[in-house]
């Protein structure tokens, strides 16, 4: 019962976190009005990269002395092409999943765990993870096709036609299926308003807010952006992006927290607090955006009968681009 809650958990939490990582280096390439000298993508048709992202999790749940810690690291490679650029410098993006790697579990309990890799070799995992591993097969060289302009604002995400043959055919694994759904994936590519960077943004830093309906009701997002100088580290000339956060709840006119209607059989939560940072490089003679890092903190509350659920819950992305 306890692996299969850690399944359910891998599809309804995970889920959203690998499908954000397919396409969020969207995110790190949101900065590009930044300075005069404005970092941007110079693709160029037949041009490849190689990019790696991982997404590290850490939910803890605290009811009077009860503890409950649930971690997670998804780390996955893809490879870029680029098959066409326009007159406005837009690139289509052809993006093929080469590799991944799934950790999941509570660390008071191992042996529970999801743990293993498309490329584990199969008689080295336990009976679960190698069933696993074989109904995740067929996502290995699923492609996604992202149309791309040069600042890195992605205006479409889709799954191309034979890769959603291949999905279709998962009909059996549900929460594998939901991992790359095109429906997901373009919610996903909703969910990136940092890249809409004002075009009179300040270059010695800006700030820019969002309000977002999720789990925790309706919030209101405060991003600050500043901009470093260009910087040779290991003969590569590199700008750093740092990117500060943090998160309200939006209230009514009362001062109460605005809460989400709760669709049936769903338990809100009122979010208490939330910070975030990070840091976006570009490679400057490169011309892309080579790495990003981005951590969240977040803290949240619900009722449980007459107790009090407390959760705090920590995400880290990384993403790491080389050009070939």
């Amino acid at each position: 019962m306890i692996f299969n809650n850690t399944i359910r958990f891998f599809g309804s939490h995970c889920a959203s976190a690998v499908l954000t990582l397919l396409c969020s280096t969207a995110f790190c390439l949101s900065v590009s009005h930044a300075q005069v000298a404005t970092p941007a993508w110079q693709f160029s048709q037949g041009d490849q990269y190689q990019v790696e992202t991982t997404k590290l999790s850490k939910r803890t749940s605290t009811l009077d002395s009860r503890i409950t810690t649930i971690e997670s690291e998804v780390v996955m490679l893809f490879d870029w092409t680029i098959t066409a650029v326009d007159d406005a410098g837009t690139a289509t993006v052809e993006q093929e999943l080469k590799r991944f790697s799934i950790d999941i579990g509570d660390p008071a309990v191992p042996l529970q765990a999801i743990e293993y890799a498309s490329d584990s070799v199969p008689n080295d995992l336990p009976a679960a993870m190698r069933k696993l591993q074989r109904k995740s097969k067929p996502l290995i060289g699923l492609k996604c096709i992202i149309q791309m302009a040069s600042n890195g604002k992605v205006g479409s995400v889709e799954l191309d036609p034979d890769s959603q043959k291949k999905l279709d055919k998962l009909e059996n694994s549900p929460n594998l299926k939901a991992l790359f759904s095109e429906e997901s994936l373009k919610q996903m590519s909703d969910d990136f308003s940092l890249n809409a960077i004002p075009a009179d943004a300040d270059p010695a830093g800006w700030a820019k807010t969002q309000t977002q309906q999720g789990g925790f009701g309706e919030v209101s997002i405060d991003h600050k952006f500043s901009i470093g100088p260009v910087e040779t580290i290991k003969g590569r000339k590199l700008i750093a992006i740092d990117v500060a956060s943090s998160l309200t709840p939006s209230t009514d006119a009362e001062g109460s927290q605005t809460k989400k209607p709760a669709a049936k059989n769903e338990i809100t939560q009122s979010l208490t607090s939330m910070t975030g940072n990070g840091s976006i490089t570009f490679d400057v003679d490169g011309n892309y955006f080579s790495a990003s890092q981005f951590k969240t903190r977040m803290k949240s509350e619900r009722k449980y009968r007459e107790k009090v659920i407390k959760t705090s819950l920590e995400n880290e992305t990384r993403i790491k681009t080389e050009k070939k």
